[in-house]
């Protein structure tokens, strides 16, 4: 399958810029805090300032991963019970009369930087956060007052705006999200469909040469022997046959899916050859990468030849050893070493040696060249 870069590419920067954004509102929200202004109303004032100082320094790792485009990963839940832990610790030691009041900084800031962490998240994820984050306050009213009925319309007035906000950023968040995965999976499934139609059309074309090819060759031989000009009782006559025949199912062979296509090849030639009564030993050693398909042609095609033109018996080696890949076929009785067909691919080299009896070839590819 191959992947557009500029979908991923597209979705990436949508995500970081919603990420982004929700960083700024955090920051905005931070630095017009009533903390620093209403200092002197806080009694007890070090749990407020501990508290405000860990959402700070949170606030600012954030900036760092944003701006180096790392996610917080296994870092994320310990910062979120740290930020529950800092809104808990400002919100229970607020006297009774500042909570949800403007001296109650962390009910307004908590969400966003819960917010903040959660960048990336599912939309449940962020709703139970920030739910958690309201169960604070409401406990601590529950716990230590007030709970008349004004106080508890105005907390719940207030929630509308402090925990509103957060949650409405969120559910954007989540749904611009899924929008981008969606349409990044979209594009995935265009390109993965455009490389099946391109490697359909591959194939089609490698389909029609492989077709053009043996009909060139073979078309000759059919009309020859069909008007008398060849003889099939002609010894070269049978041999040009069973070369092309051998072929033939090489090329056929070209299709399967095997591990080891040039020995599949191979057997095919070979297979041939004994059904004419030639015993033929065939004896990979080694490994080696499959070589591309013109490379597979050239090591097989003079072999298949030498074939052809065995009597009685052949060997077939098939060796893969320091960054070589060799064909050796030896057969048992003598062929002219220019009759023998040459490889006309670059970067395979053959090599023929005969005397009285036998007949030796080597065609050898180098695979790191």
């Amino acid at each position: 399958m191959i992947e557009e870069p500029d979908a991923g590419f597209a979705t990436d920067r949508l995500l970081l810029g919603l990420r982004a954004a929700v960083t700024a509102i955090c920051a905005s929200v931070m630095a017009s805090a009533s903390l620093p202004r209403k200092l002197d109303v806080h009694q007890p004032l070090w749990p407020q300032v501990t508290a405000f100082g860990i959402m700070t320094v949170l606030l600012l790792v954030e900036l760092v991963l944003l701006a180096r485009r790392r996610p917080w990963g296994r870092w994320r839940i310990p910062a979120l019970a740290v930020t529950l832990g800092a809104s808990a610790l400002a919100t229970w030691s607020l006297a009774p009369h500042h909570v949800a009041s403007t001296a109650d900084w962390s009910f307004g800031t908590t969400g966003w930087v819960l917010l903040v962490l959660l960048s990336g998240q599912r939309l449940q994820a962020v709703l139970a956060l920030l739910a958690a984050h309201a169960t604070v306050t409401f406990m601590r009213v529950l716990v230590l007052g007030p709970s008349d009925l004004e106080f508890c319309l105005r907390l719940l007035a207030v929630s509308v705006g402090t925990i509103g906000f957060p949650v409405a950023a969120g559910v954007a968040t989540a749904v611009l999200r899924d929008i981008a995965e969606r349409a990044h999976a979209a594009s995935l499934e265009a390109a993965e469909i455009r490389t099946a139609e391109e490697l359909a059309a591959q194939v089609h074309e490698t389909r029609r040469e492989r077709f053009g090819e043996i009909h060139e060759a073979i078309e000759p031989i059919l009309r020859a022997l069909a008007d008398g000009t060849l003889a099939i009782s002609d010894p070269q006559v049978r041999r040009s046959c069973e070369f092309q025949a051998a072929r033939m199912r090489r090329l056929f062979a070209e299709t399967d899916l095997v591990a080891d296509r040039l020995v599949h090849e191979l057997r095919q030639g070979a297979d041939v050859a004994e059904r004419r009564g030639v015993m033929v030993q065939l004896e990979p050693v080694g490994s080696w990468p499959n070589p591309p398909l013109p490379v597979g042609r050239a090591l097989a095609q003079a072999p298949m030849w030498l074939l052809s033109h065995a009597s009685k018996a052949a060997s077939i080696s098939v060796i893969g050893a320091g960054g070589e890949l060799a064909v050796h076929v030896t057969i048992d009785c003598p062929v002219r070493p220019e009759d023998v067909p040459e490889p006309d691919l670059p970067g395979v080299t053959q090599r023929v040696f005969t005397d009285t009896e036998s007949t030796w070839i080597e065609v050898l590819w180098m695979i790191n060249e």
